[in-house]
């Protein structure tokens, strides 16, 4: 009897030390898929910012194209603007 007894209290105290390693991966794999999502977040805003910039580029070119134009009414621009260049 006394062996049966012991007997539950080791299967207990196993399903108890289980329980516990449960607990704790599942919070492992809720940090690792918090992570795993992290990069995914940034991919968008980095494609964002390099459509921003290429825009950003094709606006100065124009303002540079629309200086030049500007230039042969205003003389004056073409050598005093050499911001855009």
């Amino acid at each position: 009897m006394r062996d049966g007894v012991r007997q539950v209290r080791n299967v207990n105290d196993l399903i108890g030390e289980i329980s516990a390693s449960s607990l704790q991966q599942t919070s492992d794999i809720s940090q690792i898929n918090q992570a795993d999502i992290s990069p995914d977040q940034g991919t968008p805003q980095n494609a964002a910012l390099v459509e921003e910039s290429a825009a950003a580029d094709g606006l100065r070119q124009q303002a540079h194209g629309l200086t030049e134009v500007i230039a042969v009414f205003r003389p004056q621009l073409k050598q005093d603007d050499q911001s855009f260049a």
